[in-house]
């Protein structure tokens, strides 16, 4: 009787885990853009530049994650006020010493098939070089 509520959340707590590893993993790899934005970020090679994200990604097929991760990238000065979701179809360069926003988001894999699907969102403003 008390087995199959343990092992409940035991499964909770480890799609926990899983969705706290892959959002640092994402934030960690947006901040490293950031401080040094690679010629992938620069020439707007937006494929290239998720390939290169989904490398990090250990939990997550290649493939799959190329697939399902959004990436956006567009000056902060035309970013709407109101909030918006990470959609994927803008990727701007912009031009030199613009202010940019960098912005990405991939479903994290489910364990438990009872949760709902969790998202990893991370984003970063630099001074594009």
């Amino acid at each position: 009787m008390v087995l199959w509520p343990l092992i409940a959340i035991i499964m909770m707590c480890l799609q926990i885990a899983l969705h706290q590893y892959v959002q640092s993993i994402l934030s960690n790899t947006l901040f490293d853009t950031a401080a040094t934005p690679p010629a992938l970020i620069l020439s707007g090679d937006q494929s290239g530049y998720k390939s290169e994200v989904c490398d990090k990604i250990p939990f997550i097929k290649k493939s799959t994650c190329v697939e399902q991760l959004l990436v956006e990238m567009l000056p902060l000065s035309e970013v709407p006020t109101a909030k918006t979701e990470v959609t994927g179809r803008i990727f701007t360069v912009g031009q030199s010493m613009n202010v940019m926003i960098l912005r990405a988001a991939i479903p994290t894999p489910r364990i438990f098939p009872a949760l709902p699907q969790g998202w990893a969102n991370a984003s970063v403003v630099f001074r594009r070089p």
